[in-house]
Order: C-alpha cells, then structure tokens, then sequence
C-alpha cells in the first residue's frame, strides 16, 4: 500500500482478495489496527427471532413512553421515537431511563460477531460507537472466563475521559464508548441531536480525549457496521485522521457495512481525496472471514508461538494453593543448601568460617585508602588474593601484629 496522490477510481469496491487480508492480518499482528464496532453487528435473540438491537429497543422504548409507531417511519429508530416523545411535551430524561431498565430487563448474550472480534487477542482497543454493554461482555466472557477484567471507558461531553496510558502500554484490553455509555443520566447518543453534540464536543480543543484520538490518527481503522450517513461518515474519517484525507498518509481504514457501497455520492467522494479507504459490503461477513483467516494464521503458527489467551479464569485461579506451597517449599530447600555451601564449602571438605579455638582466628584488618598492596594470599588461605596494609594496622582480636608489605621478604 502507498501513499502517493490519490487519483479517480482508486478506491477499492471489489472483493477483497488474498494479498489485502493478509497484509491486513500483518498489520493486527503488529497491533496496528484499531475496530470501530458500530450497530449492525448487534444482532440480538429475541421472542420474535434475531433481531438489530437499535430497532428492537426503539419498539420498546415506544411503548414505555406510549408512543404511537404507525405515523413513524419503519424500521422504528431511537431517534424517530425520541423526537415523536418530545413532540407531545415529554421529558427527555425519561428516555435514558426507560432504555436502561429495557436493557437491564432483556439481559442479551453478546452475538457471535462480537464474540469473533474478541478471540482476535491481537486487538487490545475496541472502539464502540453504540451504548450498550455486550461488546466488553464478549470480551470478558472470550478471555477471562466471564470475569469483569476489561477496562471500559465512556466518553460525555460534561465528563471526558481519555485512556489511561498510551495505546501501546495497556495493559489489559479497553472497550472505549465513543458515543456515550448505557446510563439513567442523558449522557450518551439516542437521538440525532444528541449526535450533533458529541461530534462538536469531539472537535473542541478541550474537550478532546488526546490519547485516544492520537491512536486513531496513526493506526489503521476497520469501521465495522457502521450507520453513518452520507456527511457523517466523511466527517468521522476527517476527525480521526486530523487532516485532509488527501493528503498522504502511512495508514487507511476499511468501511465494512451494508449500506457505504450502495451510497453513490459517498463512494465517489471517497474514490478523490483516499487511496487509504477499502470497502466491504457486508459487516457480519467481514467479521466472519477475517476470525476464519486469524484463526488459520494461528493454527499454522510455529509450536514455540504463544497460543491466544481464550477462556482463561481469573489470575487468581491459575495456580491451585497446594502445588504454590511445593514450590515454595523448593525455593527455600535451594536457597538453604546455597547457603549451607557459601558458609562450609562443598560436602566432605566443610569447615567452619571461625574455627572454635581463638588463636586459629585470621586477623581482621582495618583497611585505608592510599595504603593498599596487592599481596597472594597463603595456600590454605580461605579468601582469594587480598589487599594488606603496608604499616600501622592490629588485629581486631587475637594477639596485635604487624603486616609486613607485600614487597618484602
């Protein structure tokens, strides 16, 4: 992949052939590539079958606040709920409020899209662009046995949060909410207004969460089942990028989703300012063929390749209590005949550092700098060659003697 000018036409519309995905598996080897998960990968089991969450809830919602759905537009949105409440003089935190005791309610596993994304332990950054909790449910339920390792982080233009270090520090993987995160409070995305309010506050020079958008900027992006209109899709790539999209750059992105290629106006714009944008008609497809590929990729891995981290418990459990204690048990042996060695010698030839009668003791000397000669020690001597004193010093018990220099007979 280049990055010279773009010209017309370079935008790739085609299927995808071997040479794109296995540059692409390259770059998530390196941990290079950042997932944008949007709405069209959360399909949900519900009483009337598989079912797009949004749609779903937005039934729900409509009834909670008793909203009539037949003037409304079909597929029923949140948004079309929403503005239809606010209409007939509703109040709009109650929207929030019902939505979370909805969720809290239906109590959705997370889909197997999402459960395919979190197998692929080269990705440690999940960027979610929807407000309920089943993608760090994946996480968590695919790497740390169901526990609630995974960090989540939720963005509100009256709260910013960032990530906690640099993108190549983390420690543990982060699903960040760009949009908002489930709550009762008004502080994530439901309508179009509310939308409106993000982007503008993502764009403010204080209001920027800095470490997040900085590995945006310079990693490459997969923008999975997306629902970004015409302008809202350009203006998101424009945003994470922080430059014109003409200008050359070291990374590019993919849009994978239903309805970016059918969208004329969007494609043609795409194929003059990007030579860095691939398209993929299709999220769930996308998602399918890149775990397969992963997948194969790791299988085919050398016998000495760390295998991925899936179902692991929780640290704590790893090492049952009783073979902890053996273990323990062998380090002290080891350090005990390491130290039974340093003091007596080898077995058989063990003698004591101090022998038992005091006038077998060796003298203590007080050494001073400036005084110094090297001189060979005696052949039983317990130390190596030593450094004596050339005058003045004593014993520090025994009987006082002299220390001839080493130079003299």
């Amino acid at each position: 992949m280049h990055s010279e000018s773009p010209a017309a036409g370079t935008l790739s519309t085609t299927p995808f052939h071997d040479d794109v995905w296995e540059d692409l598996l390259n770059y998530i080897e390196e941990k290079r590539v950042i997932p944008i998960v949007g709405p069209e990968l959360l399909k949900v089991q519900t009483e009337s079958g598989p079912r797009l969450l949004l749609e779903w809830l937005a039934e729900k919602l409509a009834a909670r606040l008793n909203v009539d759905p037949a003037p409304l537009a079909k597929p029923l949105t949140l948004n079309d709920v929403v503005c239809s409440y606010l209409t007939n003089h509703g109040r709009r935190e109650e929207a929030y409020t019902r939505l979370r005791t909805i969720m809290r309610e239906a109590a959705f596993s997370p889909p197997l899209p999402l459960r395919q994304l979190a197998e692929i332990t080269d990705f440690n950054l999940y960027v979610s662009m929807t407000f309920d909790p089943l993608l760090e449910q994946a996480v968590n339920a695919v790497r740390f046995g169901g526990s609630a390792n995974t960090e989540v982080i939720a963005y509100a233009p009256n709260r910013v949060a960032d990530l906690p270090v640099e993108r190549d520090d983390l420690q543990r993987p982060v699903v960040y909410h760009l949009l908002g995160r489930l709550s009762a409070s008004p502080t994530y995305v439901i309508s179009d207004e509310d939308m409106l309010e993000f982007v503008c506050a993502l764009q403010s020079e204080h209001l920027t969460p800095e470490k997040l958008f900085h590995a945006l900027e310079h990693n490459h992006l997969l923008v999975i089942g997306s629902d970004f209109s015409n302008w809202l899709a350009r203006l998101f790539l424009r945003m994470t990028k922080r430059r014109r999209l003409s200008d050359p750059r070291d990374v590019g992105e993919i849009l994978a989703d239903s309805h970016s290629l059918k969208d004329v106006r969007l494609v043609s714009f795409l194929q003059q300012v990007s030579v860095r944008t691939r398209m993929f008609s299709g999220a769930e497809e996308f998602v399918a063929e890149l775990h397969r590929r992963w997948m194969a990729r790791r299988r085919g891995a050398p016998a000495g390749a760390a295998e991925p981290a899936r179902f692991l418990p929780p640290a704590h459990q790893l090492c049952p209590r009783r073979p902890a204690r053996r273990a323990e048990a062998q380090v002290r042996a080891r350090r005990r005949r390491h130290h039974d060695l340093v003091r007596h010698g080898p077995a058989g030839e063990r003698r004591r550092l101090r022998p038992q009668d005091p006038h077998q003791h060796r003298a203590l000397l007080l050494l001073h700098p400036g005084r110094l000669r090297h001189h060979a020690a005696a052949p039983r001597g317990l130390f190596p060659p030593r450094v004596e004193l050339c005058r003045g010093p004593h014993a520090r018990h025994g009987r006082r003697r002299r220390v001839r220099p080493a130079h003299l007979p």
